[in-house]
């Protein structure tokens, strides 16, 4: 029904997210405490907390400082946390040219733009924009879903205006929406226009 194998309508990561966020949103946004050891016995309980993207997302301001933020110490997806090596992944996939520079950069640089005009949190622009762009899956989908090469446009200019447009998209999903990781939902959206 999606096409097939490299005939995918959609992402099908972004879709399976997608599809979790909406039947399991208690079991997806509750994520462990970093470092606090796992439960050895089946049926104990796991200790978990929100992200600081609800806590962002409430108009409150995260306990964790930009430090602990960039290497991944915080709550939050699986993989998308640690923003120091997901910009390594970033420049080692454009290096490599298996990702075409134009999404990631476009997609970021509007994101950045949005969070610095339109602050979310009264610290600071630019302390405001970096918490915004370190958390939830923002620098992941940059790096690993709006660059599909299947579900992404082919041309040079329809991917600048891809990845400026699901920016906004993203931003304003973030600014009026209810789930905490709109970004799959902004993919989704952005496919149906490819």
């Amino acid at each position: 029904p999606f096409g097939g194998t490299g005939n995918n309508i959609f992402n099908p990561a972004a879709a399976g997210v997608a599809f979790a966020i909406v039947a399991f949103p208690s079991m997806v946004f509750a994520y462990p405490i970093p470092r606090a050891p796992l439960p050895i016995f089946p049926g104990a309980e796991l200790a978990t907390v929100s992200s600081p993207l609800f806590t962002l997302g409430v108009g409150g301001v995260p306990s964790y400082d930009l430090i602990s933020m960039a290497l991944g110490n915080v709550p939050g997806p699986m993989g998308a946390t640690n923003t120091l090596v997901l910009l390594a992944c970033l420049f080692y996939l454009i290096s490599r040219r298996t990702l075409e520079w134009e999404i990631p950069v476009f997609f970021l640089l509007t994101t950045a733009l949005i969070s610095f005009s339109f602050p979310v949190l009264e610290i600071g622009r630019v302390e405001s924009m970096l918490y915004e762009m370190m958390n939830g899956l923002l620098l992941f989908g940059a790096v690993f879903l709006l660059g599909d090469p299947v579900t992404r446009p082919k041309r040079r200019w329809a991917n600048i205006f891809y990845a400026i447009l699901a920016g906004v998209v993203v931003m304003i999903f973030r600014r009026i929406g209810r789930i905490e990781e709109e970004l799959v939902f902004a993919i989704l959206l952005m496919n149906t226009l490819v």
